[in-house]
């Protein structure tokens, strides 16, 4: 063995036990390599420019094609993004302002829909764009009784949309002080009562978040180099969303299609970088939408009642700006 390498020598020399524990230690160390390398990082998670943050930066797209998404459930005014419920029961309490140049609107809204999993809303390919709604009972806000409306669900099929009625829902909704009585009072709590055949068979307090007041700054001169500098009034914990969408162009109704959505440390501060932008259909919108909102989900012990259930407050502001 004179001739051979020094690591095979000190190999033939080994017993027969340190040989074969040797060789489990070889195989455990290319087995965790094989499977490390294989691993690939989640597609919603991008890492942020260091010297911007440390934290990294959620991000999902919600319509890449926006003109082949309908979605009118007003996420800039509820926080909800997802176009087909994820829960049997959706109760929320909302803040919101809506800034355009010089001009806030405030409008304050709070919400109860009971969904029936069981009554689907397909459209002609078999996809499920919602469910039908049902009613429980009496829905009260700080002791203020919701109004009944109807609930319209819209569905594009061949190039054409279609609303339709699919039940009803809680609302109580107040805009510049005109509408219900119903206030919204930042870090606090909201109380929240159903009723059913005069009995109340659910009651708790929503807990509020901090006011969220937000501000944009552009940074370059073309889509291509343009980078947007979000600031807003950073708290000390948690994370806060910010959804960017847009207002098409050569509608009346002015509702706000979203794009992708950033969930980021709300630390007061987020630069959105050029590259980040290379999707974005700039051309088909007249004013585009960054949606701050910070929101309080609250963990709701289930009964019979609200087995399945989604329960927020939050406080939302949307900044809209001309396309550039």
């Amino acid at each position: 063995m004179e001739g051979l390498p020094c690591c095979i020598r000190n190999l033939a020399v080994l017993n027969s036990y340190q040989m074969k524990k040797l060789f489990i230690h070889i195989v455990v160390f290319i087995l965790a390599f094989v499977l490390y390398s294989c691993e690939k990082p989640s597609p919603t998670e991008l890492a942020v420019d260091e010297n911007q943050t440390n934290e990294n930066l959620a991000i999902e797209v919600i319509a890449k094609e926006p003109d082949n998404f309908v979605y009118s459930n007003g996420y800039d005014s509820t926080g909800i993004t997802s176009p087909v419920p994820n829960f049997s029961s959706v109760i929320s309490v909302s803040s919101v302002k809506t800034t355009y140049k010089t001009k806030t609107i405030k409008i304050v809204l709070a919400q109860a829909i009971f969904f029936d999993k069981n009554q689907p809303i397909k459209i002609r390919s078999g996809r499920t764009v919602g469910y039908k709604t049902r009613t429980l009972g009496m829905v009260l806000f700080d002791e203020h009784p919701a109004r009944l409306v109807p609930f319209i669900v819209h569905r594009k099929e061949h190039n054409a949309v279609r609303d339709s009625v699919v039940g009803s829902y809680h609302i109580l909704y107040k805009k510049e002080n005109i509408g219900d009585p119903f206030n919204f009072v930042h870090e606090s709590n909201v109380d929240f009562k159903l009723r059913v055949m005069g009995n109340i068979v659910t009651h708790f307090q929503i807990p509020t978040p901090k006011e969220i007041i937000g501000s944009v700054e552009i940074k370059g001169n073309n889509n291509l180099e343009r980078n947007f500098l979000l600031s807003w009034n950073g708290s000390t914990q948690g994370k806060i969303d910010v959804v960017i969408g847009g207002i098409k162009k050569g509608v009346d109704k002015k509702e706000v299609f979203p794009f992708f959505k950033l969930r980021a440390r709300d630390n007061g501060e987020l630069l959105i970088p050029a590259y980040l932008w290379k999707d974005f259909p700039f051309s088909l919108y007249d004013k585009i939408v960054f949606t701050f909102i910070r929101q309080k989900v609250f963990d709701y012990e289930p009964n019979s009642t609200l087995n399945d259930h989604s329960i927020s407050a939050q406080s939302i502001h949307s900044i809209q700006l001309d396309i550039p």
